[in-house]
């Protein structure tokens, strides 16, 4: 199930909310249907992501 989330003020499917639980993988996969393709999700996140296997509840990431 897709979920629409706000960011900076715009509704639509190019946002996700990290929920407790995530990690960029089963995000990846749940979005583009292959969790090897975390690197995307990084990549688009580097201004707010430091280390890959840290995402926190609650942080906005941009989906390619």
């Amino acid at each position: 199930m897709r979920h629409h989330y706000s960011y900076f003020g715009h509704s639509g499917p190019n946002a996700y909310v990290v929920r407790p639980g995530d990690s960029l993988w089963a995000i990846a996969q749940r979005y583009y249907g292959a969790g090897s393709l975390w690197p995307l999700l990084y990549a688009a996140n580097a201004d707010r992501i430091h280390n890959p296997n840290l995402i926190y509840p609650g942080e906005v990431l941009r989906l390619p």
